[in-house]
This record gives C-alpha cells, sequence and structure tokens, in this order.
C-alpha cells in the first residue's frame, strides 16, 4: 500500500485548507505534511488544530515538522525564539554570533520539547525531524575562506571539555565533528523519545549529499537505529543551482536506494521526497523520480511541496501547474500497477 503526501503552508483558513486537503485526497494522496512553524506555534496554535482536524475529515494521515525553528531546522521562516533568546545564538570560530540556536543549550532543549507537546495537542499523526543542523555559512556568508564554523559557546566547550578532556580548538578536528554530531544526536533522539511518548510517530530527513552537507551513512545508519525513529527517509532534489556529478535520475535512484537499504535494516519504514519545487524545466523527472522510488521498494513518497510552490514566489516552480500535473500522473501510473 503507497502512501504518497505533499507538504503544505501558507493558508490558515480552516475552510480553505479543507478544500484543498478534499483535492489532495482526489489526487491520490492519502496523507499531508503542515509546516507548523514558530509563528503557528505563537499566534496559531489553535488554528492549526483545526488545520488537522479538517485534514483527518478528509481521511488524510497529518504530519507536521518544526518549519525554520530557531534556525535549527530547514524551512522558509522566521523564528521569534532567536529574537527573544540571543544568548542562544551560536558563537562561530570569528569569535561572532550567529542568528541559529545552540544545539547544546538548554533553553533551545526545553523550547522544542515545548514544541512536541504542542504539535500532539493540534492532533499531529506524526512529526517529521527535516535537517536538523548545525551553523551553515552559506546561510549567513557569501564565502568561507576562513572555514568558520560554530559553535563555540560556553556550554560547547565545557561539554567538550568532558567528552574528550582537553579544551576545545578553534579549527573544526575530527573530534568537533564527533563532538557535533554527538550533540545533534542526544538532541534528536530525546526529541524522538518525547514524541513517541506522546504517541506519535517519528520521520527523520537525512539531507543529500552538497558542499555543504557530505554525506555519512554512518551516522543515517545510527539514528535509523533508534527505538523511537519510525521513519527514515532523505530529499534527492536534483534542481538546487549546483552542479551534478551524476545524472539527475542516477542522483535520485542512489539515495532512494540507500535509504530503502538502512530502513529494512532496521526495520523501519523508507521515506523519499520529491522535489516540487524551484524547478525551471524537465518536469518529467517529478514523474520519474516516484517511479525510482517504488522501484527501490519505498512506498511512503512525499513532494515538497504542494501545486509546485504556486503560492509563494520565493521557492514557486517556473510552471507550477506543470510539475503538480507530473507528480499527480506519478501517483495515478504507480497506483494503478
Amino acid at each position: 500500500m503507497f502512501q504518497f503526501g505533499t507538504s503544505y503552508f501558507g493558508c490558515r483558513f480552516p475552510e480553505h485548507v479543507e478544500t484543498d486537503m478534499r483535492y489532495l485526497k482526489e489526487c491520490g494522496c492519502s496523507a499531508v505534511l503542515h509546516t507548523f512553524s514558530e509563528e503557528d506555534y505563537f499566534f496559531y496554535r489553535d488554528t492549526m488544530k483545526e488545520i488537522v482536524e479538517v485534514s483527518h475529515r478528509q481521511g488524510l494521515k497529518v504530519y507536521v515538522n518544526p518549519w525554520a525553528v530557531a534556525g535549527v531546522f530547514g524551512g522558509e521562516a522566521f523564528s521569534r525564539f532567536l529574537v527573544q533568546n540571543p544568548e542562544t545564538w551560536q558563537l562561530c570560530s570569528d569569535r561572532k554570533r550567529y542568528p541559529t540556536a545552540c544545539l547544546s543549550h538548554p533553553k533551545l532543549r526545553q523550547f522544542l520539547l515545548d514544541w512536541v507537546e504542542a504539535a500532539a495537542y493540534i492532533g499531529a499523526d506524526a512529526v517529521m525531524w527535516d535537517e536538523l543542523h548545525w551553523f551553515l555559512p552559506f546561510l549567513f556568508l557569501e564565502s568561507n575562506p576562513q572555514k568558520i564554523w560554530g559553535c563555540r559557546c560556553e556550554y560547547c566547550r565545557h561539554l567538550f571539555h568532558e567528552q574528550f578532556g582537553y579544551i576545545m580548538p578553534e579549527i573544526q578536528t575530527s573530534d568537533v565533528l564527533s563532538f557535533q554530531y554527538t550533540q545533534m544526536r542526544r538532541l534528536l533522539f530525546e526529541l524522538s523519545d518525547a514524541v513517541a511518548a506522546k504517541g506519535l510517530k517519528t520521520s527523520v530527513c537525512f539531507l543529500c549529499n552538497t558542499d555543504n552537507f557530505p554525506d555519512n551513512f554512518s551516522q543515517w545508519d545510527d539514528i535509523a537505529g533508534h527505538k523511537s525513529i519510525d521513519i527514515v527517509g532523505t530529499d534527492p532534489y536534483w534542481e538546487l543551482g549546483r552542479p551534478m556529478k551524476r545524472s539527475p535520475e542516477e542522483f535520485i535512484s542512489f539515495y532512494a536506494n540507500k535509504i530503502a537499504e538502512i530502513a529494512r535494516k532496521h526495520n523501519k519504514e523508507p521515506q523519499l521526497w520529491i522535489q516540487l519545487y524551484g524547478l525551471k524545466n524537465h518536469y518529467e523527472l517529478v514523474q520519474q523520480a516516484a517511479k525510482l522510488a517504488a522501484d527501490a521498494g519505498i512506498r511512503n513518497i512525499f513532494s515538497w511541496c504542494y501545486r509546485g510552490a504556486k503560492n509563494m514566489s520565493f521557492l514557486r516552480c517556473a510552471d507550477p501547474d506543470k510539475a503538480w500535473a507530473q507528480f499527480k500522473k506519478a501517483i495515478k501510473s504507480i497506483q494503478e500497477k
């Protein structure tokens, strides 16, 4: 049984959302991911509860994700937490603070646990942790010849010394990278355990290889084995304005098979995200990506995002209607087999 879905954001009128959810069901989707940003957390919480209810009424399973929350997850949204808690900003190797929260900071940990409580309150079925990360230079710097990295705040320096027995260096050594993974892993597992305690499923999305996100499949494997993680996914987006060493088909196929392999090893559900934003042409790759996922044995297939991001000019496909039509065709062709 296949589960097709898409991410959805930009509308907070429940009656309009219900119309869109009915349409999604007619397109063959059985799930939706509603972004749950800090704006939603602080100002639309009960509205989001209504939106989850209307989605359930249309027979859709509902995922939510912490969209750009605290600047440590993927997403196009601003953070109130960072404005109100500048002491949580990452202190980087150039001795400057940048507006993205430190994964070691106790205030961030508590805020994210409170976010999990809110996700359960609005009635979500699953939480998707999307691209949890440390400081990303390309978000703040035009170039990074000095290889600036973060974080070196008092919490990180103290915890590094506890783990390795010496003062944290100012360059990003292998021990620093190991420490950063340990902290990320600790936070991710604690949050996933909190999600499981609320009776929700947990999905993790691993970002595919780029210059900024080199693959580390041993880490993917380690995280997939955690007891509170139910779904492991990845997002082989082929058109991000970077040079590709492989064809889009080879790129998608490689990551679809890799995540399916890791999921099988740990008896978890594999999930693949298909690019449906920022596409300039070659929309047939949308349908091809879904087929490659299905061929790899993946039955949980989502697109990012609804109708080719037609409502958001920053992410919109050049021809969003054509992009969405390809996703609908993909659903129909796979379901008819």
